[in-house]
């Protein structure tokens, strides 16, 4: 369909949005930079949620509507850096659902967990691996069930809530 005369095509600035506690996530961005990959990315650490592991279920539901409609004005991809709102996203699938009517995608770091585990396959098979997070990340069975679910022998958990 040709478009009118005149039209003006809106871009989002971004091609992706990254929603974390603080600036640990952006080790992703430092490697898509070294890459020259041309990818166009956006970063919000939100440090007045920080450490996102003490809070309770709503504070967390909060900060991630906050993080996902922020996100959303400036990219159609967000990307949940933060482990602890990466649990808490997949007890909420309404904030995952009411993005993507609006044409966002958001991928948090279980997807990309297991996106990873698939790619390494028998590279993890009979070792032990450190699962370093908050005391609320590890002290959850999600990310451990989907190590020893891919073969791995032993998941140690090395709970640093405070570790900046």
């Amino acid at each position: 369909m040709a478009e009118s005369p005149g039209a003006v095509i809106w871009m989002k600035p971004f091609d992706v949005a990254f929603c974390d506690t603080c600036i640990g996530g952006s080790t992703v961005l430092r490697r898509l930079a070294r890459d020259r990959s041309g990818l166009r990315a956006f970063f919000l650490a939100d440090y007045a949620v920080n450490p996102l592991g003490t809070r309770d279920r709503p504070g967390i539901r909060k900060a991630l509507e906050g993080w996902v409609a922020a996100a959303a004005e400036k990219a159609d991809t967000v990307i949940i850096a933060c482990n602890t709102a990466s649990v808490r996203l997949l007890e909420t699938p309404d904030i995952v659902e009411k993005a993507a009517s609006r044409g966002i995608r958001v991928v948090s770091m279980v997807d990309l967990l297991d996106r990873t585990l698939a790619s390494v396959g028998p590279e993890l098979l009979g070792k032990t691996v450190a699962l370093m997070g908050t005391e609320f990340t590890v002290g959850q069975p999600l990310y451990r069930d989907r190590l020893l679910a891919s073969g791995v022998k032993e998941v140690r958990p090395l709970p640093a809530t405070r570790t900046e």
